[in-house]
Order: C-alpha cells, then structure tokens, then sequence
C-alpha cells in the first residue's frame, strides 16, 4: 500500500476532490489552505522556514525555529535569509526587515529638502522623527530594521527608533506600532506578523552564534572572536579590560545609535548598546563600579 500524501505543513492527509494536495518543486506537497496562507505573505511556495512559520499554530513556532537550526549552520542561515539589502549599511550590520511602509504626520512638519537615501549617510542631524497625526498627510516609503535600530526612510525625512520602543505586543498583522518618551509612531506594513518572526529568528540565529564565539577562560575574563554582540544579552554591561589578540577593531553603537570605534585598554559596555568586533579580543572584567574609558573615540 503506497504512503499516504500529506502536506508538508499542516499534516492534513490528502483527502476529497477539493482538499487534494499538489506537488511543490521540491517534492514535498501542500493543501490549498497552506498555499493560499504562503502566497499571502509573498512568499515563494516551497518547504522553508518561513513558508513553515506562517502557516504555524503561534505555540509551534519556537520548535519550529529551533529544529531549523539543528540542521543549519547559524552562518548559513544569516546568507541564505538576511542578505544585505540593496541600500548602503554600516560596515557589519544585517537587514532583519525591510518592507514597504507608510505613515500619517503633520504636513507642514515634513522638509522641503530630501532625506539620505541610506543608513550609512544617516546621522542624527537629519532624523526628524515625525509622530502620528491622524488627520494628517499619509507618507510612503521604507521602513528597515537592524540589530541596531528601526528606520524609516522616505523621500523628505527620515525616522529612527531604539528596539526597545518597538510595541511587539500589537494584535494587528497591517501595522507595526513604536511609543518612545516623545512620541508615538504607527506605520502600516503588509505584515507586521512576518516582521517579528524574522526579528525572532534572527536573535535566536545570534543567540547561537555566540555560544561558539565567546570562550569563557575564568570568571572575569573571556575571549572574544569576530561577531556582532548585544548589551546584556550576549556580554554582560560592565567596564572592561581589553587586549588584543588579533587587533582588527571593535566597534560600539550605544543605546542611542551613537557609534564609536575602541582600541586596546578599557571600555564601557551599557545596557542596550551592541559590540561590534572584527579582530580577536581578551576582555577582562573591571570589578570597579562606574569606571570610565578614556581609549573610545568617537566616529
């Protein structure tokens, strides 16, 4: 007796004239359910990741991610899912998201001027950060996430927002919600949903990375290799002893998205900030609270 047909990602078993399940590609099958589901994300119909996320009961996810990752290299999957975007970066940076995005604000607090096109020309002088204003102009353009922060960037200004202050609380798929201390932010996206899994993924992608970059030699010192590190998830904040091993560089972007390059001597690591590190590095622990660096240069 021949196996019976399932799909590949809900388990139903082929059954009914209009529940047949149709071959995919790659061999495996899919139901008509799970099919309309992928397409409506945009998502190429195949057995990845991400077609097997959407398709998901919220409580499988997690598994799901994990049991990806048993099978593929954290490396391989930062390639193969979070390529760099067609916009300039900042050296080592990754695009988590980048989605069509819009946002109602006050007409006459847009510039008349236009805005960088890319993060890497982005400095704090031409962030304007304009809020909701419900009854105002609806403005078009991209909004783009990093380990470091959530930008939008349309054509006459551009908004920047902390991590923290993304709201992943937000029961709606068709907006994606920020409240900071100033303001609140609410643009609509296609699939706010699909954003937070991506972000998901890429922080247990991170998450796992680290554990073969950072050695631990004693209690107080450990050695770090190439990598992009988050304040406190991955080192703990602190002030730091650094020499080198292999002196390529290390950079860090604080909480504000200030960034600032390092050299061999002391640092300091505040919480919410991100080490950034090209060459090979032994940090050592300084158990004098609120000690300063005097080594950070800013860029």
């Amino acid at each position: 007796m021949a196996d019976k047909k399932t799909c590949e990602f809900c388990l139903v078993e082929n059954r009914g004239l209009f529940g047949h399940l149709r071959r995919m590609r790659d061999g495996n099958y899919i139901c008509a359910d799970c099919r309309r589901i992928i397409e409506s994300y945009g998502l190429p119909i195949q057995s990845d990741i991400f077609q097997k996320l959407v398709t998901a009961e919220p409580q499988r996810r997690d598994m799901l991610m994990r049991d990806h990752l048993e099978r593929m290299s954290a490396a391989d999957c930062i390639a193969r899912y979070y390529p760099m975007p067609p916009i300039m970066m900042h050296k080592g940076e990754h695009c988590i998201n980048l989605t069509e995005a819009s946002i109602k604000v006050d007409p006459e607090a847009v510039p008349g001027s236009l805005a960088p096109d890319n993060i890497l020309d982005i400095r704090a002088a031409v962030v304007k950060n304009l809020g909701d204003f419900p009854d105002g102009t609806k403005v078009k353009g991209t909004l783009i996430q990093t380990e470091y922060a959530l930008y939008f960037l349309s054509d006459h200004f551009i908004n920047a927002h902390r991590l923290n202050d993304i709201v992943r609380a937000n029961s709606s798929t068709t907006t994606l919600k920020v409240v900071s201390s100033q303001n609140t932010y609410t643009y609509q996206v296609p699939h706010a949903d699909l954003m937070f899994m991506r972000e998901t993924f890429f922080n247990k992608l991170l998450s796992s990375a680290k554990d073969n970059l950072i050695y631990l030699s004693s209690e107080n010192t450990m050695t770090i290799m190439p990598g992009s590190y988050s304040v406190p998830r991955n080192i703990p904040s602190g002030t730091y002893y650094v020499t080198a091993v292999r002196d390529d560089g290390i950079h860090i972007t604080d909480a504000l998205g200030k960034r600032r390059s390092a050299a061999q001597g002391r640092i300091r690591l505040d919480e919410g900030s991100r080490l950034e590190v090209t060459g090979e590095y032994k940090f050592r622990i300084n158990e004098r609270p609120g000690a300063e660096d005097s080594t950070e240069k800013p860029e």
